[in-house]
């Protein structure tokens, strides 16, 4: 480019420089008072005001304190907006504003008291003040909200109250979204004490540069210099979390401890955004007298609008949400688990095992997090596989009785695994370990009931069953509240639904002592095996006594145990260290469980379920024989750690805390083979004329060819049929098989094309890449024999030499120095389980651009269409897309992806992915080919939906709102329970949808309220809602009952029928009538089953009940679908409820005939139908 185009482009430069720069705003209040600044300035809510020349966010008062300041939260706000972000904050064309700002604080302590609770300066997204935000809140969140992305909110907070997640009582934080601050520093080691006994004035500076993306805070005594040295220096994106228009103030709040919280003095200077109609830049330039200039300027800036016209760009707020997902196992890098764990410090062992040493480590950049850091051992290949075992099932699960997999690391070639610390240890340690008190028989009791809870998950209730083969008191870790949590999934191994077991070619794994005894002559794992495991854990528990401890004669505990039980002498068996703290009750229920889970025949042992039950009291205790039955055990006696001793062992076994040890495996192989070589040809199945029906079939002739590149020189067992010789119906698709070959395939199986192809397999009979020969004019077994040449590679000597000398450049570059396992890397980059990011041209290509044709439903947030992913095996999705001018479908979309993103049950329709490009937000479900329940029910179906189909429909919602109410981690209230939200899928198996409205509580809270309405639809929502405006999980159980009612009758809830409002009233008298059975769908005639069918309308009353209280609870609703406990009483009346004087309108309304439309449903979504707002349907 020439002298003089370079100048133009430097002219063009300054010019746009000079003319859209705007002065910042500013402003300097050096006192406050009721005319200064002047009325309408400053915006005053909750319990914030001014007197004696200072903004006061808490009351100052002399009244007293102890009815007056208590419990106050208020803020104060400059009522004028900012627009704080432009553009794409993410990339380099987007702008962030910067700002300064100073204030001079005091924080004052009455005197003779301790302070509480904390100021803050925020920046929010209006001059509101949420309700209850008093007390640790701060006046920025409040129980429900805490936490929410929605909440659009930064804050630097000063603390005076040490809450469990805080360093101290003293301390500045950042936080964003919620009073858990993303950085905190203590102020004590600055020197500051926030509120010391006589009153100090501070000055707080806050420096934003929205170009570096760095927040600095100083602090220091008013009229003192700002110091050289921030007290917190942040990088931190404000785009990513704040609305674009966004206001500054302040907030604080007292609690049972009072504080004053006053500003003194405030200044504030905030960089100016062009607004998107701003055009004072272009009258500036040509009253400057450029017009030439001026012109080019605005045909260059109209060129780039008419390229760009209409293209909206990604919203920081969704990307900062998206790169943070809760829940999600994330990589972490090496440098930061080495300083976690100080460079893996001997003193901060926490176990070890075969494969490797758990650390405990604390991540100082996340609020001081802890940690336990599992390091596999570089120099064991085999703790390779198990990494990888290990990852791949646990990375899937989520149940609060499981130990929680935080993330992941492979540097190196080192592999590490990142849990959850648990602060208590194991199970083992407490047992027999040297501790200062010996476990209660309460927390013996919970323990327990917490891993029978996890065990039925993993068993029934995950997408897949998974058994663990490795239950042992050592592998049970105990959190902070000594609630049980299970570890060890490096021998775990997810059974494919058809399958029952599980075979090791490479041995039979466990621990001596809690395998169980079919196991030694079959060489599966069950999930009878993990039973029986569980059954000596149960004894062990309650006994204090290892399973192979010798005992009064007997070889091992539970040959004990069974004698106690026969002479009537059952609580002798009870830890003798407990004396009579125990509940006999209780210790009979769990040494009678512990016998039957120990029972020798595997088909005697309780399932699960039936274990939850017993543990509960729901379910009497199982009859146990007085004779143990027999059983023939191999002639061999255990060795090493598992040997059984003349006394009892009181060692806590070597544990790796969160992982398999090596010592667990024992030998067990078995290897088949029926190649060979005949005609001078090799034979891989057999060349022969014998029988060719009873010969070459079943065991001795696959069903295609392949060239393979194996770990070993063994074929798996059972490997005929579809496997090809590849894998087996255990082990097909496992990572750790190690395996690639190109097939030459001649059955078409589900997943193939035709049966003419070739594919190339990596690890799985199911082929990465597929081709049909057809096209080709190749037919692979043809009627006429045909040989086949077929070529891998060229022999080049020239580049095979090249490729050699720069492989022995390479080496002698890197030698020695250890590398990531691509292996290990191809597994990670693609986690099974994980919802991942698409790319939007996938997702387009899949549904045929969106196409209309593929619609399979529509809401007031979007609509979901039906796509096909060519290049994952064809496979069908449901792509969610919401509607781009919805803003509340922002929120939306984050409130449902960061809820489904942490859940995982066969029973929830599964979250696959998302994508956010352009500004369109799209998330991405298994698709579920038989539709909506209530399409099924009320929609025009070939055939009416069958009695077996509905009760095992209404035993699957059951089972996932169980699991959200009680299983999880956190309490999840679903919020929008109805027939148009549950999903089939091709069995017909229940998939409950819609999780946009989902919330979830925090532990010590029972409900959840919406500031912005009460959702739900009408018919489904509890009556108590209208009156609180609060979900409850109570509320939840209301809408199952209506859902429950609607499937059994085949009415919607509030069809008119016999002169009755609603359906429940009609069968509330035909109960009472002692007809209740005349309430079942007439479409069904008399093709269903009577007491299933009075259970089912009993369960739905009771669910409809409308006092929340006498509404049974999920895990009783299970039981009583099982059959394992009575329909519950229902009165012959129904009690009493004073109803809002409202009849609800619109979908919801109640007709004189019975409705048989569908109601519209956005598939995997919330429609904007289905939403009422309290404020709006009902006057307060």
């Amino acid at each position: 480019m020439g002298s003089a185009g370079k100048l133009v482009i430097i002219f063009l430069l300054l010019f746009l420089t000079i003319t859209t720069a705007k002065k910042p705003f500013k402003f300097d209040y050096e006192s406050f008072n009721k005319t200064y600044p002047a009325p309408g300035t400053l915006n005053f809510t909750g319990d914030a005001g001014f007197t004696r020349g200072a903004l006061q966010i808490t009351p100052d008062t002399s009244n007293d304190r102890e009815t007056y300041l208590q419990n106050k939260s208020g803020r104060v706000l400059l009522k004028k907006r900012f627009k704080l972000w432009e553009g794409d904050a993410n990339s380099t064309t987007g702008k962030t504003a910067s700002f300064n700002t100073s204030f001079d604080v005091n924080i004052f302590r009455l005197k003779n008291t301790s302070p509480g609770e904390g100021f803050a300066f925020i920046i929010a997204p209006d001059l509101n003040i949420p309700a209850q935000s008093y007390g640790q809140y701060l006046g920025l969140t409040n129980a429900s909200t805490d936490g929410n992305w929605t909440n659009h909110l930064i804050a630097i907070e000063l603390d005076t109250v040490r809450q469990e997640f805080d360093p101290d009582d003293n301390h500045m934080g950042l936080n964003i979204n919620s009073i858990k601050s993303n950085k905190v520093v203590s102020l004590a080691s600055q020197g500051i004490n926030i509120a010391p006994p006589n009153g100090t004035n501070y000055t707080v500076w806050i420096q934003y540069n929205g170009t570096q993306k760095v927040i600095k805070v100083y602090m220091a005594l008013q009229g003192k210099p700002m110091p050289k040295v921030p007290v917190l220096n942040e990088s931190l994106n404000i785009g990513w979390y704040l609305n674009q228009y966004s206001y500054f103030g302040f907030s604080a709040s007292t609690g049972i401890l009072t504080q004053l919280n006053c500003v003194l003095k405030w200044n504030l200077t905030v960089e100016i955004l062009p607004e998107d109609n701003d055009r004072t830049w272009l009258k500036i330039g040509l009253g400057a007298g450029i017009p030439g200039l001026a012109l080019l300027l605005v045909a260059a800036v109209g060129f780039y609008y008419f390229l760009h016209k209409g293209r909206p760009v990604n919203d920081p707020r969704i990307m900062g949400a998206l790169r943070s997902l809760p829940g999600t196992p994330r990589e972490f890098s090496f440098k930061d688990l080495r300083r976690a764990t100080n460079n893996f410090d001997e003193k901060l062992k926490l176990g070890q095992g075969g494969f490797g040493i758990v650390y405990k480590g604390v991540l100082a950049k996340e609020n001081n997090m802890e940690i336990a850091v599992k390091k596999f051992s570089r120099e064991n290949i085999q703790g390779k596989d198990d990494f990888l075992a290990e990852l791949i099932i646990i990375n899937r699960l989520r149940h609060k009785h499981l130990v929680r997999l935080v993330g992941w690391c492979h540097k190196n070639g080192m592999l590490l695994l990142v849990y959850d610390y648990m602060p208590n240890g194991s199970l083992d340690n407490h047992l027999f370990g040297e501790q200062d008190e010996i476990l209660s028989w309460d927390r013996r009791y919970n323990i327990i009931s917490g891993v029978a809870s996890a065990i039925n998950y993993l068993h029934n209730e995950y997408d897949q069953k998974v058994v663990h083969r490795d239950l042992k008191a050592s592998n049970i870790m105990l959190d902070a509240n000594y609630n049980a949590r299970l570890g060890d999934f490096g021998l775990a191994r997810a059974l494919e639904n058809e399958k029952t077991s599980y075979a090791d070619i490479g041995g039979l794994p466990g621990t001596i002592g809690y395998i169980a005894p079919e196991c030694f002559h079959t060489g599966k794992a069950t999930r009878e095996s993990d039973v029986y495991g569980f059954g000596a854990v149960v004894l062990e528990v309650v006994c204090g006594k290892r399973p192979w401890t010798k005992i009064a004669g007997f070889q091992c505990v539970a040959d004990w145990v069974w004698t106690l039980h026969r002479e009537n002498r059952i609580l002798e068996a009870v830890d003798e260290r407990l004396g009579d703290d125990f509940n006999t009750e209780e210790a009979e229920r769990l040494i009678l469980l512990g016998l039957a889970c120990s029972h020798p025949i595997s088909g005697e042992r309780p399932k699960p379920q039936t274990i939850v039950q017993i543990i509960s009291g729901s379910v009497p205790a199982p009859y146990i024989p007085p004779f143990k039955p027999a059983f023939v055990w191999p002639m061999t006696e255990p060795t090493g750690d598992s040997s059984m001793t003349n006394t009892q062992d009181t060692t806590p076994m070597p544990s790796s805390y969160y992982g398999a040890s090596q010592e667990s495996n024992t030998g067990y192989t078995e290897l088949t083979d029926d190649a060979g070589f005949t005609g001078g040809a090799l034979q891989i199945t057999p060349d022969t004329s014998n029988h060719p029906e009873t010969y070459k079939q079943t065991s001795r002739e696959s069903e295609g060819f392949a060239f393979i590149i194996a770990p070993d020189l063994n074929i798996p067992a059972q490997s005929y049929g579809q496997y090809l010789g590849l894998t087996n119906a255990s082990t097909d698709g496992n990572w750790t098989n190690h395996l690639i070959a190109i097939e030459l395939d001649t059955v078409k199986q589900e997943f193939d094309p035709d049966g003419n192809h070739m594919g190339l397999n990596i690890n799985s009979i199911k082929s990465n890449k597929v081709v049909s020969l057809g096209s080709q004019g190749i037919e692979i077994a043809p009627v006429d024999d045909k040989n086949y040449t077929i070529g891998l590679g060229a022999g080049i000597p020239g580049l095979a030499l090249l490729l050699v000398a720069a492989v022995g450049f390479y080496y002698f570059l890197h030698k020695g120095r250890p590398v990531n396992d691509p292996r290990i890397m191809g597994a990670l980059r693609s986690l099974p389980g994980t919802p991942r990011e698409f790319s939007f041209k996938d997702l387009r290509r899949a549904t045929n651009n969106f196409d209309e044709k593929l619609k399979l439903g529509q809401g007031g947030f979007g609509i979901v269409y039906k796509g096909v992913l060519a290049k994952e095996n064809n496979m069908e999705i449901a792509v969610k897309k919401f509607s781009r001018e919805n803003i509340q479908g922002k929120d939306d979309f984050l409130a449902e992806l960061i809820i489904i993103n942490r859940l995982r049950h066969k029973h929830l329709v599964r979250l696959v992915g998302w994508c956010h490009k352009n500004g369109m937000l799209l998330l991405v479900y298994d698709y579920m080919p038989n539709g909506s329940l209530d399409n099924h029910l009320f929609g025009e179906q070939d055939e009416i939906l069958s009695w077996d189909r509905r009760y095992n429909i209404i035993s699957g919602v059951a089972s996932a709102i169980n699991y959200l109410h009680n299983e999880y981690d956190q309490k999840v209230v679903h919020r929008d329970l109805k027939a148009s939200n549950i999903m089939l899928d091709a069995n017909y198996n229940a998939r409950l949808g819609d999780f946009g409205l989902a919330r979830a509580l925090e532990n010590e809270k029972t409900s959840y309220a919406d500031i912005g309405g009460l959702p739900g639809t009408i018919g489904y929502i509890a009556p108590e809602c209208f009156h609180t405006g609060k979900a409850t999980r109570e509320s939840d159980v209301y809408g199952f009952g209506a859902v429950v009612l609607e499937v059994v009758c085949g009415k919607r809830p509030w069809t008119k029928i016999a002169g009755f409002q609603c359906v429940a009233d009609w069968v509330w008298t035909l109960h009472r009538e002692n007809r209740i059975l005349e309430a079942v769908d007439e479409r069904l005639g008399d093709d269903f089953n009577t007491e299933e069918a009075e259970r089912l309308i009993l369960l739905g009353l009771a669910c409809s009940h409308p006092i929340s209280g006498e509404r049974p609870k999920p895990q009783t609703i299970v039981q009583i679908i099982s059959g394992s406990v009575p329909a519950p009483y229902i009165p012959p009346f129904k009690p009493a409820f004073v109803w809002p004087m409202t009849e609800p309108t619109g979908d919801s309304s109640m007709t004189n005939t019975q409705d048989t439309t569908p109601m519209p449903s956005s598939y995997y979504g919330a429609s904007q139908e289905s939403n009422t707002g309290y404020s709006d349907l009902y006057t307060v």
